[in-house]
């Protein structure tokens, strides 16, 4: 056995290492432009060119890059993560393409952008991505998950970033600006936050969403000086289906257009209440875009009231001002609209509730369906039963989901009519998935009597 002295004499040894044995214990393969062509990636004799790093590189190694510039396109794999010295220092001038779990840190993208491959899931993180062609950044679409954070993405000749259908987006923290179409631009069926960004500058709208199937939060952003609108919302008749998008606690000024912008660009005629169901305001600040913070066309409520309308009524008024008969209508009219609207508002609160209940069944159901799969697919079950633990588990899920049915038939009220089939339908969910739950337990009960005899007759014991 080894005694206290040897484990004194290794934390001796590791306490007086030097810096840089430390340093080379962090990365697996070095890379400097200045370096000579004969580099083994080592620390002491580092590769000139990065792909020699990367065509080295196995499954989860992390490759340092001095600052210098490095004139090549780079094709990132095997979970391999690229970290700069500095990222205003550290260049890559080409293109940078990204493939599953690989890592972009602290480098600085110049002219080529960056692509992400389908599928995959990556990080950009301390970056800059600059002075580039049609994208800055690009996920192809498909099940891929994309990460940016803490990045500068500007001067480029086309789009900061495009995000294609079907991915999940972490966007936050991030300077989007001057570049010469959309800051971001979002297609149907994206989910995840777009947070705490700056998107001033750029030469069409901030955001541009196409908001069909998407999930997205879009909050605390600052969007400013935008050349069209600070968010343009999108229909598009291939995909009709309404999305979910909060916008909450955004700063939108200065805009050439509006600050909230709803669009039709392949024609098409969405449900009357499309932009307000799909897309929920809260707490936003407007100022000073120059056609208005909405557009007519939006029909959208912050705070339950819609600021852009109910302006709009104030100006009429005033510019009729001599007839008593129409400051009577305007005022009657604006009467309505508020009762309208405060009526819409509180429906709306009380659909994100029925979304809420229907999320906590949704992750119930799938833990009590992952529990069913293990205990019911061995012969164990099929003779003798259920477990005392399992049996609890699935209970607890049971009364989680009857405490949701509880709730959700609070809010079959008569004032609630318009959503009346929509709880219904919740309360069916409820009751089937209920019920296979128990008729579940039931048979592992039944098994277990089973096992049970077997066991009083001693043959259990030879099974």
């Amino acid at each position: 056995m080894l005694g206290p002295a040897f484990w004194l004499g290794v934390v001796f040894c590791f306490a007086v290492l030097p810096v840089r044995a430390v340093l080379a214990g962090s990365y697996d393969f070095y890379v400097d432009s200045g370096a000579d062509d004969d580099g083994n990636g080592s620390v002491d004799k580092p590769f000139k060119k990065i792909e020699d790093a990367i065509n080295q590189a196995v499954k989860g190694n992390k490759i340092y890059i001095k600052d210098g510039e490095y004139f090549t396109n780079v094709t990132l794999r095997k979970s391999v993560k690229l970290y700069g010295q500095s990222s205003s220092k550290t260049i890559i001038d080409g293109i940078v393409t990204m493939g599953n779990d690989t890592t972009l840190d602290n480098v600085t993208v110049r002219r080529g952008g960056i692509v992400v491959k389908a599928e995959s899931k990556v990080k950009i993180v301390n970056s800059s991505v600059i002075d580039f062609g049609r994208i800055g950044i690009d996920i192809e679409v498909g099940n891929g998950s994309l990460t940016v954070s803490n990045c500068k993405i500007h001067g480029g000749k086309g789009k900061g970033m495009y995000i294609q259908a079907g991915n999940k987006v972490s966007i936050f923290g991030n300077e989007i600006y001057d570049n010469d179409e959309e800051g971001i631009d979002i297609r149907s069926k994206v989910d995840g936050t777009i947070w705490e960004n700056s998107v001033y500058g750029n030469g069409e709208s901030g955001i541009e969403v196409i908001l069909g199937e998407s999930n997205l939060a879009i909050k605390r952003n600052k969007i400013s000086r935008n050349g069209s609108s600070g968010i343009a919302a999108q229909f598009y008749g291939l995909n009709p289906n309404y999305g979910n998008v909060y916008v909450k606690e955004n700063v939108i000024t200065s805009s050439r257009n509006y600050g909230i912008d709803c669009l039709l660009p392949q024609g098409g005629k969405p449900q009357f209440d499309y932009w307000s169901k799909t897309i929920d305001l809260l707490d936003n600040t407007f100022e000073k875009n120059n056609k208005g913070n909405f557009a007519k066309a939006c029909n959208l409520v912050e705070d339950g009231i819609d600021k852009n309308d109910l302006s709009k009524v104030n100006e009429t008024k005033k510019t009729n001002s001599n007839s008593e008969d129409q400051e009577d209508d305007l005022t009657e009219l604006q009467d309505e609209d508020k009762k309208f609207l405060a009526e819409k508002q509180r429906l709306d609160g009380v659909e994100n509730e029925i979304r809420y209940l229907a999320e906590e069944f949704e992750s119930e159901k799938k833990l009590a369906v992952e529990r069913m799969a293990q205990v019911g697919g061995g012969f164990g079950f099929w003779l003798s039963g259920i477990s005392s633990n399992d049996r609890a588990f699935l209970t607890a899920c049971l009364k989680k989901i009857d405490d949701l049915d509880e709730k959700l038939e609070l809010l079959e009220t008569e004032e609630n009519a318009p959503l009346e089939e929509k709880i219904k339908n919740q309360l069916e969910d409820f009751s089937r998935f209920a019920q296979e739950v128990t008729s579940f337990l039931e048979k592992g009960e039944n098994r277990g009597v089973i096992y049970r005899l077997l066991s009083m007759l001693g043959w259990a014991h030879n099974m």
